[in-house]
């Protein structure tokens, strides 16, 4: 009886080994198709912020009359690289409108880069506050080029949602870790 209790012990114990083992498994597995997904929708992601790909409503940079306070916070040289960037259709002229990129990504100016340290220069926001101002701004952006009932707007809704859910559950599983941690 103790060798048959003893067998059905490490045999449970070794099942339930291979299940957590298989099941972390399938976890790593699902979070690398939805690291996959993401990838396909966002250009940049800062928490629970993203810049998403097949958008480009920042890269409409006009009418220049619209945005009377760029003084503020582009020195003179910006400025008037900023301005040189206008196309005749107010859209910049190192956006490709067709495939929705920009052409001068890698080497585009720092006035069009999404940065804490530039943001701070900019807009004295705090890093604290920096992926709320990114989300305010995008969707204020977002709604000027294409409108509040857009796809583009819904799009870019549906990829805050899916970061905030995953930005949860990476806390959580940190929450679980710490715990399991405290446990052992």
């Amino acid at each position: 009886i103790v060798v048959c209790v003893s067998y059905l012990f490490f045999t449970n114990a070794y099942l339930m080994s291979k299940f957590t083992i298989n099941f972390k498994i399938s976890k790593l597995l699902m979070s690398i198709e939805e690291v996959e997904e993401q990838e396909e929708r966002i250009l940049k992601r800062i928490d629970s912020w993203g810049c998403m790909k097949n958008c480009g409503a920042c890269c409409k940079l006009g009418p220049i009359e619209s945005r009377p306070d760029l003084g503020e916070y582009l020195d003179s040289d910006e400025l008037a690289e900023y301005k040189s960037m206008i196309g005749t259709d107010n859209w910049c002229i190192n956006f490709d409108q067709e495939k929705r990129l920009c052409k001068i990504y890698d080497s585009r100016p720092n006035f069009c880069r999404v940065d804490q340290k530039q943001f701070k220069k900019m807009y004295d926001v705090d890093n604290e506050d920096f992926v709320d101002f990114c989300t305010f701004c995008c969707r204020e952006q977002i709604t000027d080029v294409f409108g509040e009932t857009s796809q583009e707007f819904s799009n870019y809704e549906d990829l805050l949602i899916d970061l905030s859910i995953e930005e949860a559950n990476v806390d959580l599983e940190m929450d679980e870790d710490d715990h399991e941690t405290k446990i052992e």
